[in-house]
């Protein structure tokens, strides 16, 4: 009966996380409350975890004073039961609120409470969530010198986490090396003892009757021809299939270094250097910590035949934040997806819009003398697992950067352009399937006053 108990008070509360997580709060209040009725008359654990959900309920509906109310409760709760990963997650939690409600006092001692604890008990993830929100604290305190201490915390344990998932996938990696090995290793010694019994069996077969013999002869010089003639074809077949994906990679290659082109990199690092030449050092570190993310998404994805749209969406965003900051917000950026769109579900192949919005950056937007825009506008073609992704900018428009280009004598081809080109090509081969894009002006008042380009994405349902 109590493991039954059990059961039912953790299925409420996941029904109630999922309504919370599908913003319906005050049906998801009704499962948190009763989840947490048979946990207190039961003493089962997950009590502090119900009252910060609907503390998190709460604070969606803008209730602050009863939001703060639960928060405490599993603050207390978790003192009573020394629980200190609760205490830090609810002194989080009431930092927040406490921040919400303009209680700058409460919320500093919530803060530093949550990361002092973090700190002692080495929960990393948990220090790296503290410092984040007080760093926002801090800075909309206007006392940027402990947001710019939280931010130094924040990326040292950010590296921290992210270097310890390397170790455990390096671990995984000879771990499965070692086992392949002794798959090999027992795969040699099976076909060597089938090799020497066919052996001794054919000797068998020898010594009886000469006839049978030429006709064993006989067969097994046309059965020799035929397994020939097979391992011909197969040979062919299996070149060819080592061709496309020796072209699939060199293309990957070409996009990764199109994206992390040396004259980013290089601009990038020239940013960095102006900010601490004039001693704006959380500046400075903030480009940086930006900058470093980006590249590591780069790297990360593009080990992935496909990846979920809200990663190549992140990339991209941080990559347009880096150069609006680089070209001294020269131009402001917008990305719209549409509602249907369930960018933390469906998966699309890495890097294909960037090279287009690097190319509205670089040829559309910054020949102008006005502040350029560029939006990204993303929804999905109804009855069809397609994207239509558009790029449109207010620049120049094409002819008038082609005559740009050909009065300053640049003869430069766009080699993201290129790449993303043969990589649709490559991908179609693979897939079946038929990704393309289109590039046209866009006309205000019979003049071009920017460039679109549609892109039709496929995508794979991770459900």
């Amino acid at each position: 009966m109590i493991g039954d108990s059990l059961l039912i008070s953790y299925s409420y509360n996941n029904i109630g996380s999922t309504l919370l997580e599908k913003k319906e709060f005050q049906e998801a209040l009704e499962y948190f409350e009763i989840s947490l009725d048979i946990k207190l008359r039961n003493s089962f654990t997950g009590v502090a975890a119900t009252y910060n959900n609907m503390g998190l309920s709460y604070q969606e509906m803008d209730d602050y004073p009863k939001s703060r109310d639960f928060y405490k409760a599993s603050y207390d709760y978790c003192h009573q039961n020394k629980d200190d990963y609760g205490i830090v997650t609810s002194a989080i939690n009431l930092g927040v609120i406490n921040h919400l409600m303009n209680n700058s006092a409460k919320a500093e001692k919530y803060f530093l409470e949550a990361y002092n604890i973090a700190f002692k008990n080495g929960y990393k993830k948990l220090i790296v969530e503290a410092t984040e929100f007080a760093h926002d604290f801090f800075y909309d305190m206007g006392r940027y010198e402990q947001a710019y201490d939280m931010l130094k915390q924040y990326v040292i344990y950010s590296d921290s986490i992210q270097n310890d998932d390397v170790i455990k996938e390096i671990a995984r990696l000879e771990a499965e090396f070692e086992y392949n090995q002794k798959q090999i290793s027992d795969s040699i010694m099976y076909h060597q003892q089938k090799i020497h019994d066919e052996a001794l069996h054919e000797e068998e077969l020898k010594r009886k009757e000469q006839l049978i013999w030429i006709l064993a002869v006989t067969f097994a010089f046309i059965v020799f021809i035929a397994f020939a003639l097979f391992k011909a074809y197969q040979l062919r077949r299996k070149n060819r299939e080592n061709q496309l994906k020796q072209q699939a990679l060199e293309i990957e290659k070409n996009l990764l270094r199109s994206q992390m082109n040396p004259h980013f990199i290089f601009n990038a690092m020239n940013s960095i250097q102006s900010f601490i030449a004039e001693n704006d050092s959380y500046s400075a570190l903030r480009y940086l910590s930006k900058f470093a993310k980006l590249i590591r998404l780069i790297l990360e994805n593009s080990m992935h035949q496909n990846i979920q749209l809200q990663d190549e969406l992140q990339s991209l965003e941080l990559y347009m934040e880096l150069e609006k900051v680089r070209f001294n917000n020269k131009f402001d950026f917008k990305i719209n997806i549409d509602d249907k769109i369930e960018s933390d579900i469906i998966e699309v192949p890495p890097m294909l819009i960037q090279p287009f919005v690097e190319n509205a950056i670089i040829h559309g937007v910054m020949p102008l003398e006005k502040e350029g825009l560029i939006e990204i506008n993303m929804r999905k073609i109804d009855g069809e697992n397609l994207i239509l992704c558009e790029v449109t900018d207010n620049g120049i428009g094409r002819e008038a950067s082609a005559a740009l280009k050909k009065s300053h004598g640049k003869k430069h081809k766009s080699v993201g352009m290129q790449v993303s080109r043969q990589r649709l090509e490559s991908l179609n081969k693979q897939t079946q399937k038929e990704m393309s894009y289109q590039v046209e002006d866009i006309v205000c008042d019979g003049k071009v006053c920017g460039t679109k380009v549609s892109i039709i994405i496929p995508f794979i349902s991770e459900f």
